[in-house]
């Protein structure tokens, strides 16, 4: 699960080695310090998501419910202050409005040739 908010973008998924844990991922460190302050935090700089911590899915539920008291905005991009983050949550944005319509296209700076390995597997 891809959870995007103002000042955090992270991917959640079940830990590999026990279904009471959930992994929490990010390309920022500051992204998992923002949601779980005191949580250990590993660094993995080969991996695709480098900032890691375990939870258990009690804590996350908890940390999500916080999330959401914090809510005090009528537009979810006029909320994000990081001007790089603002950039690149608009790039999803507009990709997610071109793909709800039928229009994505993979950016030109993948190329072709990834689009058809994607497709084709």
């Amino acid at each position: 699960m891809w959870i995007v908010l103002n000042d955090a973008f992270i991917s959640v998924v079940e830990h590999r080695h026990d279904i009471d844990l959930l992994m929490v991922r990010a390309r920022k460190e500051a992204d998992l310090r923002t949601i779980f302050p005191v949580a250990k935090i590993t660094h993995t700089p080969q991996a695709d998501y480098q900032y890691r911590c375990v939870v258990e899915r009690a804590v996350m539920k908890d940390a999500m419910a916080r999330e959401i008291d914090r809510i005090d905005y009528p537009n979810f991009k006029d909320s994000v202050k990081d001007n790089e983050r603002h950039d690149a949550y608009t790039e999803i944005w507009s990709t997610m409005f071109s793909w709800a319509r039928g229009g994505f296209r993979w950016p030109k700076a993948y190329g072709d040739e990834l689009l058809n390995r994607s497709r084709n597997s």
